[in-house]
């Protein structure tokens, strides 16, 4: 008998580089390892700190590490862009500002224009947009016919939860994988936990166990759109505090439905409540994008995104 068992369901949440603010129509070229020349969109060359006024072209090389006044430390992230403080310069010649593109499958990338609208763009083939045969250049981006370029952009970081087809307590047998760049062990040190689907108007949720007992880690919100839910982590610390703040939550409310209490006229009743409002302001959150089982996940069109974030289970 087979041991392989059929995904019920998969997200993915990927990073492309740092998020930082793009320049527009600023240019790099690295004359040597860590020494760049920077032009500005107005043909002018950036001046290193140490500058002078006779300072030449040929001598206008900024190196890693030098800090350029309110401006911020020069460095250089894994995908090749050149990062200045809180802005960055893209790696490529001539790019079309707003337009970005990522690796698909075989030949294909997605593009997506400054409207945010995507596109599929196959290597060798005409590509609609840009009226013409697309190919790839010597930096890795999308040549385009006039001598511009698409930035594509390369995967730095990602977060895979994979929910196999196998029954555990009363969910599902579930991973959790960061895959990082140059990381050896990716796909091999994921997180082993319990992924419980979504059920009425609870959000999915993902169990381990912490101290021999288990824990909520992960929530699921989903949103407006079909195939994306926000995603809300807990370090194990907060995900225990939050279970033993339910707890006695729970027990609160036994005892006011007991008696015909009103919940909310209990003290202590109020002052939890508002401890795991601050927990769900403390949680980290980003985005993923379901490709298998969006039912597991509560998905279906909406006209509006389900505003109700919290620790429902």
């Amino acid at each position: 008998m087979s041991n392989y068992n059929a995904l019920l369901a998969k997200a993915s949440y990927v990073e492309h580089g740092q998020k930082k603010e793009i320049l527009n129509g600023w240019k790099f070229e690295e004359v040597e390892s860590g020494k760049y020349i920077v032009t500005r969109s107005n043909g002018t060359k950036v001046e290193p700190p140490s500058a002078s006024e006779e300072t030449s072209n040929e001598q206008c090389l900024l190196k890693v590490g030098d800090e350029l006044p309110k401006v911020g430390v020069i460095a250089q992230d894994e995908t090749g862009d050149l990062i200045i403080g809180d802005y960055k310069i893209q790696k490529g010649k001539d790019l079309l500002f707003g337009w970005s593109a990522k690796k698909s499958t075989g030949k294909s990338y997605k593009v997506t224009d400054p409207s945010g609208k995507q596109h599929i763009a196959k290597v060798g083939e005409y590509f609609i947009p840009m009226n013409g045969v697309i190919e790839i250049d010597d930096f890795g981006n999308i040549a385009v016919p006039g001598g511009n370029s698409i930035r594509v952009l390369k995967k730095t970081y990602e977060i895979e939860l994979k929910v196999q087809n196998k029954r555990e307590n009363d969910g599902f047998s579930c991973y959790i994988n960061i895959k990082e760049k140059n990381k050896s062990t990716n796909g091999k040190d994921g997180t082993k936990g319990v992924f419980y689907p979504a059920k009425n108007t609870k959000a999915a949720y993902f169990t381990e166990l912490y101290g021999g007992e288990e824990i909520i880690t992960a929530y699921f919100h989903p949103t407006s759109e079909i195939n994306k839910v926000i995603t809300e982590t807990l370090t194990h610390d907060q995900a225990l505090k939050v279970k033993k703040i339910k707890e006695k939550i729970n027990v609160i409310l036994s005892e006011c439905k007991q008696f015909n209490i009103d919940p909310n006229e209990h003290q202590e009743y109020h002052f939890l409540r508002e401890e795991l409002l601050d927990i769900n302001k403390e949680s980290k959150k980003y985005p993923m994008d379901v490709t298998t089982g969006y039912r597991a996940f509560g998905l279906q069109p909406v006209k509006e995104k389900n505003q109700s974030q919290g620790y429902s289970r």
